[in-house]
């Protein structure tokens, strides 16, 4: 929604209101700070007539402001705004690519021959199916819209299948892709996607890689062998690499170690990719705060 737009123009928008600080300018005039959101991005919007401020954080409003710049970063000066029940449209993947991915995920599934591994991954999908299809695979870094951990998740499994063909020695096919599949499964409760993208409570307060251990603890069948659930733990609580990554325990198999280098490349991509696009017709991008790096763009 605040793409593509210069400093000076007028916009029209559906937000959400996120937070709402109540301050006094230099001046001694009173004014209200928001953040908003349009289901992808957050924004500071200000507003000076304090006659038109009649929401709370939470609320959706539609309203009409101008855009400017404080210290080189976007922001809004809000002219009119109303609370509205109209719904904000959030990002998505769009419908062919939906049926793609979804044609991809199940010849990925299909590929793991261990019963044991394949009616786990099965239990554990097909009780959170829905939100595994729907949710983001990120609030801002990579694949930030809905469908976007069913697009991450294939990409890495695929990429990790690709691993295997090239040299299948000392790799249990079945346990790489389980893993690959269910390595974000914590995402689908880390994030809040339905009126706008955004880190839920549980994610701030646990993570995904934990919520994701707490999701497969409770699919385990009674009978299923521990040292296979221990794998597959394993690559979940691994696949970020490094402690100061966020992975508790550095990758300690070599399907462990494919499913980390897969994940980092699928992000990095990802995260080029999103760059790109918000920098289109640029030399260099803007400084990328997440990755503490400008990106090379004119190729």
């Amino acid at each position: 929604m605040f793409k593509g737009f210069k400093e000076g123009d007028v916009i029209s928008a559906v937000v959400m209101v996120k937070s709402v600080f109540e301050g006094t300018a230099s001046n001694s005039n009173k004014y209200v700070k928001l953040v908003i959101n349009d289901g992808s991005t957050d924004i500071d919007a200000f507003v000076w007539d304090l006659d038109i401020y009649d929401f709370t954080e939470g609320e959706t409003v539609k309203l009409k402001a101008k855009i400017s710049k404080f210290k080189g970063k976007m922001k809004l000066d809000v002219l009119s705004a109303e609370k509205t029940d109209q719904k904000i449209k959030l990002p998505s993947l769009p419908d062919d690519e939906m049926k793609d991915y979804t044609k991809r995920f199940e010849a990925i599934c299909a590929e793991i021959k261990d019963e044991e591994y394949w009616q786990l991954l099965d239990d554990t999908i097909s009780s959170v199916k829905d939100d595994f299809f729907k949710a983001p695979a990120a609030k801002q870094n990579h694949q930030a819209y809905l469908g976007g951990l069913l697009e991450h998740s294939v990409h890495v499994a695929e990429l990790c299948h690709g691993f295997y063909k090239q040299n299948p020695k000392n790799i249990d096919l079945s346990l790489l892709l389980c893993g690959a599949v269910l390595h974000d499964i914590g995402k689908i409760k880390a994030y809040t996607y339905e009126t706008s993208i955004d880190r839920s409570t549980s994610g701030q307060l646990i993570e995904h890689i934990s919520i994701g251990l707490m999701i497969l603890s409770r699919m385990i069948p009674q009978d299923f062998p521990m040292k296979k659930f221990y794998n597959i733990c394993h690559m979940i609580v691994s696949h970020h690499g490094k402690r100061e990554w966020g992975s508790p325990v550095c990758p300690l198999t070599k399907e462990a170690v494919l499913l980390h280098q897969a994940d980092m490349i699928d992000s990095y991509s990802g995260r080029f990719d999103k760059i790109a696009e918000d920098n289109e017709g640029k030399e260099w991008s803007e400084f990328d705060m997440a990755y503490n790096r400008r990106w090379y763009l004119d190729k």
